[in-house]
């Protein structure tokens, strides 16, 4: 994972958006700060957050980061960040069962940041390993209002449809179930790059071809989710 880290962070310090801009990051998850600002929603914990101007970021706590020494001060540094305008998007929060601490503190912490989702009215990005019952359970319990929204998706059909029965959205990336990419709703679709060295253009071809769609198709369906979502537009 890319690291961004600034020592000297001024939260107090927040930096204007421009009024007007003419496209919007339909890449929502990226570890890598992109060439043109504006282009992608980079994906940071919070201390890594040093906003550079024009760019959106999601920020939030990574469940593998959840049996660090840090952790309460992660959290602490958490909340006092993410109210910045330029932060957009919570996460990635999540839940691994194969990496991080025990489940039952993951779900403590993710819980934490999908109430600050809700509070703050940004949508969550959610990071999930073999543990689809629990994060199904939190969402029958929490009840959101926000968009929740599984990044890097590549399980299978019946998985994909049983997350879209619940509301959910789902984002590809270069590798994914085809099955399960052709049978998301377009208003239910998103992408990224996570750690990939690719382009928006890349991967609506990518995307395009797996769902017997041109990319302009895709990139117009994306640009409307993104602006729905994120923007409210």
């Amino acid at each position: 994972m890319t690291r961004y880290r600034n020592q000297n962070l001024r939260f107090d310090r927040f930096i204007s958006i421009p009024a007007m801009f003419t496209s919007y990051p339909i890449d929502i998850h990226t570890h890598h700060l992109p060439a043109i600002a504006g282009e992608a929603i980079v994906s940071l914990s919070p201390h890594q957050f040093s906003p550079q101007p024009g760019h959106w970021y999601a920020v939030g706590i990574h469940p593998w980061d959840t049996d660090k020494l840090d952790i309460l001060d992660e959290m602490a540094l958490f909340k006092k960040c993410i109210t910045h305008p330029q932060i957009i998007a919570i996460g990635e929060a999540g839940l691994d069962a194969l990496r991080g601490a025990s489940i039952s503190q993951q779900r403590h912490y993710f819980i934490t940041q999908a109430e600050v989702a809700e509070q703050q009215q940004k949508p969550l990005i959610i990071h999930l390993v073999k543990a689809l019952d629990e994060l199904l359970a939190i969402q029958r319990q929490l009840s959101p209002s926000v968009p929740w929204i599984i990044h890097g998706f590549r399980g299978k059909p019946q998985q994909a449809h049983q997350l879209l029965s619940r509301g959910f959205y789902l984002s590809y990336g270069l590798r994914f179930n085809p099955e399960s990419l052709r049978i998301t709703p377009t208003e239910r679709l998103l992408i990224e790059s996570d750690e990939e060295l690719t382009t928006t253009e890349q991967l609506c071809e990518t995307i395009a071809q797996a769902r017997h769609q041109t990319s302009e198709e895709v990139r117009k369906s994306l640009d409307e989710n993104v602006k729905k979502l994120f923007f409210n537009a």
